[in-house]
């Protein structure tokens, strides 16, 4: 059941509660009148689309386990023996590829065709396989199988298809109650206008749980989840640019100096004319 016809039905219980209770002679009164019938009949009927949408629900999935353990039954019990043997004693015959074991992960419509290409194919040998311990009526017992698996498919798809049923009536069902109980308010509320009391149960038992979320053709927006605020990053401080590195110049090499040469020492008569006082020297014409 889908939250809304699970919300208009409870809705429609309390409704049926307040006027059951019969608070005043005015309540009594209404009760009696057909608007409390065509009330009450709506309820029903939604209740009933809603106990069958869920029924529908819980045992397709029962079936859906059922169909797994039979698809192993299947392929286990009945379709592995008449491969195996197959393979072992007619991997010659025409029809030997109908009778090797189909994959796992067939889906259930394709696996009941081959299991019956593989009755078909194994019928003419039978003695073959009777013959390695099969029973006499393993063509009949595979059909069987077959057969129990065909049923729990088709059961399934009628559940589902009842189930798809059941949600639309159940959603007709939501709106001619909400029909019904402006009908019924409609006789109510003018009665209980000298009664804030009652007057105040009755509204309260009328309001219908809201799902959550914007209501259909509402104008208001939904709350947005605040945003966490994003703390500012510091900016980065710039780089100051290197200066480039002047390239240092390559010094030139020294040239070597040449070692000079000592001076050999004068003898004592070079002494001597070192020590003379200099003379001029007369030039006679």
């Amino acid at each position: 059941m889908e939250s809304e016809q699970e919300n208009v039905l409870a809705m429609a219980r309390e409704v049926q509660a307040f006027m059951n209770s019969a608070p005043t002679p005015d309540i009594v009164a209404i009760n009696a009148l057909g608007v409390r019938k065509t009330f009450d009949a709506a309820v029903d009927t939604l209740a009933a689309h809603a106990v069958t949408q869920d029924q529908s629900a819980i045992q397709a999935q029962g079936e859906t386990s059922n169909q797994k353990v039979l698809r192993k039954r299947l392929m286990d019990e009945f379709m592995a023996p008449i491969a195996t043997i197959a393979r072992a004693s007619l991997a010659t015959v025409p029809e030997f590829s109908s009778l090797k074991m189909p994959r796992k992960d067939l889906r259930s419509e394709q696996l009941l065709t081959a299991a019956a290409a593989m009755g078909n194919a194994a019928a003419p040998y039978a003695a073959t396989f009777t013959a390695q311990g099969l029973p006499d009526d393993f063509v009949a017992s595979l059909a069987g199988a077959a057969s129990d698996l065909r049923t729990s498919i088709d059961g399934r798809a009628l559940l589902k298809t009842t189930g798809i049923g059941a949600t639309v009536g159940a959603a007709d069902g939501v709106r001619r109650a909400k029909a019904a109980l402006r009908m019924l308010n409609s006789f109510v509320a003018p009665k209980l206008v000298n009664d804030p009391t009652l007057l105040a149960q009755w509204n309260n038992v009328m309001k219908i749980d809201a799902k959550p979320g914007v209501p259909t053709g509402s104008t208001r927006q939904a709350a947005v989840t605040p945003v966490t605020p994003v703390t500012p990053v510091t900016p980065v401080t710039p780089v100051t640019p290197v200066t480039p590195v002047t390239p240092v110049t390559p010094v030139t090499p020294v040239t070597p100096v040449t070692p000079v040469t000592p001076a050999v020492a004068a003898g004592p008569a070079a002494a001597e004319v070192s020590h003379a006082s200099p003379q001029v020297a007369t030039l006679t014409p």
